[in-house]
């Protein structure tokens, strides 16, 4: 049990490598969500998409808070974001 949870780790925790070999970064963006933190990160690639049309992958970087009265007032995230090593041709 123990060596099938090592393996179930290593394999969660494992960036495929086809991934990293097909992008390159364009930069940082950020994003905010009132509601949940999905909504956060598809607001910051609302704002990449402006600014890198052609974005690939994004990894999320940052996500932080703000409580108000114990409770979750405001999600912020920010993200990096690329493109396809393809679309440098």
């Amino acid at each position: 049990e123990r060596r099938a949870r090592s393996l179930a780790f290593l394999k969660a925790t494992t960036i495929e490598p086809d991934f990293l070999e097909f992008r390159n970064p364009a930069g940082n963006f950020s994003g905010q969500s009132t509601t949940t933190i999905e909504d956060a990160v598809t607001d910051a690639l609302r704002k990449a998409t402006i600014a890198v049309p052609k974005i690939y992958w994004f990894e999320l970087i940052t996500v932080a808070g703000h409580v108000e009265e114990n409770a979750v007032k405001n999600w912020s995230v920010v993200i990096r974001g690329g493109i396809s090593i393809d679309d440098l041709t």
